[in-house]
C-alpha cells in the first residue's frame, strides 16, 4: 500500500523508521512526536529513494487496541461497560478482519447512541490498523 502523497509522516531518521500516523501538516507531528522525529511529506518519501530502506511502523496495533479498550471497560458503567466488555471480547478472541466484521454488526444493531459512538469508534479503528499493518508489509 502507498503512503499518502499529500499527508505529514513521523520520519525517525537517525533509527531509519516512517511512523504510519500520517497527520494533515507538519507542525501536527511536530506536536505530537519527539523533537528526533521529523515530518515529511508522503510525496517527499516517495520521490526519494534512499527512504525505501526505511523501515514502516505502525502506531495502531492489536495490542494498543485491546489495552485501550480494556482501560474503557475498567472504568464504565452500567452500559457501556457491557459495550467495553463484548468489544475487549472480540478482539481478544478473533483477528482484526474477523473482528472488523463482527463489530460491524453490533454498530448497524446497536439503538444507544453512546454505545453506537463506541462501536464506531472501535471499528475506525480497527481499519486504521489494517490498512497501517498492509502499509507495513
Amino acid at each position: 500500500m502507498q503512503l499518502l502523497k499529500t499527508k505529514f509522516y513521523p520520519v525517525d531518521v537517525d533509527g531509519r523508521i516512517i511512523h504510519l500516523d500520517p497527520k494533515a501538516r507538519e507542525r501536527d507531528v511536530a506536536r505530537k512526536w519527539p523533537s528526533n522525529v521529523i515530518g515529511l511529506r508522503g510525496d517527499q518519501l516517495l520521490a526519494n529513494k534512499c527512504y525505501e530502506a526505511y523501515r514502516r511502523v505502525p502506531t495502531v496495533t492489536r495490542d494498543t487496541l485491546l489495552s485501550e479498550w480494556k482501560e474503557e471497560a475498567a472504568r464504565s458503567k452500567y452500559l457501556w461497560e457491557s459495550a467495553a466488555k463484548l468489544i475487549v471480547a472480540v478482539l481478544e478472541e478473533m483477528a482484526l478482519d474477523a473482528a472488523l466484521a463482527t463489530l460491524k454488526k453490533q454498530l448497524k444493531a446497536s439503538r444507544h447512541m453512546a454505545i453506537n459512538a463506541s462501536y464506531g469508534r472501535v471499528v475506525e479503528d480497527l481499519k486504521t490498523a489494517i490498512s497501517q499493518q498492509a502499509q507495513a508489509s
